[in-house]
């Protein structure tokens, strides 16, 4: 490494992200013979940056994903001198202009996957008239602004004689926060009797598809004479919880009692759960007030969810209704827009009539007419179901002990659940079953609930090539064995009442078996027919 004056440096790790964040490769004419050609190959991420935090893209750099070529083609092989000529606009504007120290280059392909390979960059310029250049915020955040970006990365001969044809690198990439939430309801300086609000705000705008976000709800008391942004910066916290997805809350008895004639703040927080993503305003929402007031419920609503705290289906009001002092119910009908697990959607409301405090649904039905798929969890020791999550509709199980359950045609929610309906496609990751394509057969009668995952009556049978494999209850999930043919599904439990045996025909072989379960000491024992082996 050769030494450096003590106004330059090796190129810093905020200027490696911008020389090597991008991706393209540059063909050029083949040369003509006794001249050669120089070109630039920078290669690195997609169009739009996964991630503008520069310690990101550090790690990225690294780890080698990133390189940058240079190619020199000569018919000698006496090496000549280069320099890198980097220019960097953002949204048209000059940011960059840096040329570096002289390097000898052989003919030849020589790949750059960190700065440092030699021959080494030098820049001759300092960390802090780098940052000067590109950006306060980039120094003080570490974050690249928002913004178009444009990088070219050109080789100049030292030889300013020497007529030789030098095709630059170039690359265009983009810088691009995700919006705060917005709140919804209670709106700002609402009037509530009710000291159970539900809280709702929509969710994170701008982000990928697959971003999963934390919500931080935080409400707090606002004292007479005081601002709302002093109480949720000093006061007592009533609440502040963290909720992974979720974009409502209801309150319950369980925090601390909202008080009659007292006014109160609440804001929320965003933070992608992955780190990746940042957040515009550290992804704070403007605050709300409202107070707790006398006669009748009164208040603005201003959506829609289901379930409340961990909802799937959110429609919000065109125009938020202002509730009338006593007024304790609202109704939707007809085709309406929804947001359905996040997406864009529409749904047939058919005389929906909601709670207005609870949010629960009182009457009607919702039809999602859009495909679903959800992954249901399930727990290994017990085969209960143990989670969920909305999917994209043909993934595969990502769980090591999990269901995936699509659904393809019209799906109702009414005040006794989710009603799925038919036959529909399946997979299972389970113990000696990972990843097989079944088929789903939904009981006439089925009712599922979503807060949590159960199923509250009905069942589900799975089958695969006509053969019946498992059932879904509200006992959980239960594989059939496949060595004998199923005559009747036994009881989960055997009411015996003041008699002390319990008697259970089965069949093995076409064989009748009679198992007497004596009810002694909380221990019971299986017993065959006389004549008989009872074989586990």
């Amino acid at each position: 490494m050769r030494a450096r004056s003590a106004h330059t440096f090796l190129i810093p790790r905020l200027l490696r992200t911008l020389l090597l964040a991008a991706w393209i490769y540059v063909l050029g004419p083949t040369p003509a013979a006794g001249q050669g050609t120089v070109q630039v190959v920078v290669a690195g991420i997609p169009p739009v940056l996964e991630t503008p935090y520069i310690g990101d893209l550090d790690r990225q750099i690294d780890q080698g994903l990133f390189t940058v070529q240079l190619i020199y083609i000569s018919p000698s092989r006496q090496p000549r001198a280069f320099r890198l000529h980097l220019t960097l606009e953002k949204d048209g504007e000059a940011m960059l202009d840096l040329l570096s120290q002289p390097n000898a280059y052989e003919p030849g392909v020589h790949t750059y996957r960190r700065l440092d390979d030699p021959p080494e960059l030098d820049f001759p310029i300092t960390y802090g008239e780098l940052v000067d250049l590109l950006d306060a915020r980039a120094g003080s955040t570490g974050l690249l602004a928002e913004g178009s970006y444009t990088l070219t990365i050109e080789a100049v001969p030292e030889d300013s004689d020497l007529l030789l044809p030098s095709i630059p690198g170039l690359a265009s990439f983009e810088v691009r926060y995700a919006e705060p939430p917005m709140l919804l309801s209670p709106f700002d300086q609402t009037v509530l009797t009710s000291p159970y609000p539900v809280f709702s705000w929509a969710p994170i705008v701008g982000a990928p598809a697959g971003s999963l976000f934390e919500y931080e709800l935080l409400i707090v008391e606002v004292l007479p004479g005081q601002a709302a942004y002093r109480a949720l910066e000093s006061n007592r916290e009533l609440v502040r919880l963290p909720l992974l997805g979720q974009t409502a809350f209801a309150y319950t008895a369980e925090q601390l009692p909202l008080e009659k004639d007292r006014t109160y703040a609440w804001q929320v927080r965003a933070r992608d759960a992955a780190g990746l993503m940042p957040v515009l305003d550290a992804g704070e929402t403007e605050y709300y007030t409202f107070t707790v007031g006398a006669d009748g419920l009164g208040g603005m609503v201003a959506s829609w969810t289901y379930p409340v705290n961990d909802p799937f289906i959110v429609h919000t009001l065109a125009n938020p209704q202002e509730l009338e002092p006593g007024q304790t119910e609202l109704y939707f009908d007809g085709r309406l827009p929804i947001e359905l697990n996040g997406v864009p959607a529409e749904a047939l409301f058919e005389a929906v009539v909601i709670d207005a405090e609870t949010q629960a649904l009182i009457a009607g039905a919702v039809v999602i007419e859009q495909p679903l798929a959800i992954e249901v969890v399930i727990n290994p020791l017990t085969d209960a179901f143990n989670g969920h999550a909305f999917v994209p509709a043909g993934s595969t199980p990502s769980r090591g002990e999990g269901l995936l359950l699509e659904w393809n045609s019209p799906v109702r929610v009414d005040r006794e659940g989710v009603h799925p309906a038919g036959t529909h496609p399946a997979r299972v990751s389970y113990t000696g079953l990972e990843g097989e394509a079944w088929t789903a057969t939904y009981s006439p009668d089925i009712a599922l609930n979503l807060a949590p995952f159960r199923i509250e009556r009905g069942r589900i049978d799975f089958a695969a090539d006509g053969v019946a494999r498992a059932y879904a209850d509200a006992s959980g999930f239960h594989v059939i064995d496949r060595s004998d043919p199923v005559i009747a599904q036994i009881p989960d439990r055997l009411i015996v009442g003041q008699e002390r045996l319990a008697y259970v025909p089965l069949k093995r072989n076409g064989v009748p078996l009679v198992a007497a379960m004596p009810q002694a000491g909380g221990t019971i024992a299986l017993s065959p027919l006389p004549g008989t082996r009872l074989e586990a």
